[in-house]
């Protein structure tokens, strides 16, 4: 049964469901079916952004799984409660390099993430496997900074203001860095 709070201002009841992230981040502190609602919103968003990030299913899996119980334990640190999506995102990247500095990073795709990557791209976007491929290395291949700046905006579909959080730098050098990658990453597939 979903969890009903009063408004005060309002004395009216308001659902879980209705509330925006950071009302639910505030009540999360005490009140576990405030983060549960936190949860699902946020379990398929994170998830995909690790497995960009790792390109291992299983992987990914676990990092979502440390990434919600840490959050989990430490929504009463989050001392700036209107910026909830953004600090799940940087529990999530440290979840991720957490990973990487006890395991040494392949450089090889995955064959079943590429196969996964065609099916699913090439029926959204009509593009051919061969160019998919291209994009996906020259990403794999751009420094780690940069790559994370693209999958916070295209996978985790974050706005400017959201990765500047994340990466600590303001929306003007988010927005400059970010178009810059883009011009990179097209002069490498016109070549």
């Amino acid at each position: 049964m979903e969890q009903v709070f009063w408004k005060k201002s309002m004395s009216q009841q308001i659902r879980v469901s209705e509330l925006d992230d950071n009302e639910l981040a505030c009540l999360a502190v005490n009140d576990s079916s405030s983060f549960a609602e936190l949860y699902d919103r946020y379990f398929e968003k994170i998830f995909y952004y690790l497995l960009d990030i790792t390109k291992s299913m299983a992987v990914a899996e676990d990092l979502t799984s440390e990434t919600f119980m840490y959050a989990f334990k430490a929504i009463g640190t989050l001392r700036n409660k209107n910026s909830f999506r953004p600090w799940l995102y940087q529990i999530a990247k440290n979840k991720s390099y957490d990973y990487f500095r006890q395991k040494k990073k392949d450089n090889e795709i995955p064959l079943e993430f590429v196969e996964e990557l065609e099916s699913k791209t090439t029926s959204e976007f009509h593009y051919a496997p061969e160019e998919i491929i291209l994009v996906r290395n020259i990403i794999d291949n751009l420094p780690e900074d940069e790559a994370e700046l693209l999958r916070l905006r295209f996978v985790a579909e974050l706005s400017f203001s959201d990765i500047a959080k994340v990466l600590k730098q303001s929306v003007n050098v988010t927005k400059k860095k970010f178009y810059k990658i883009i011009k990179k990453i097209s002069t490498e597939v016109k070549r």
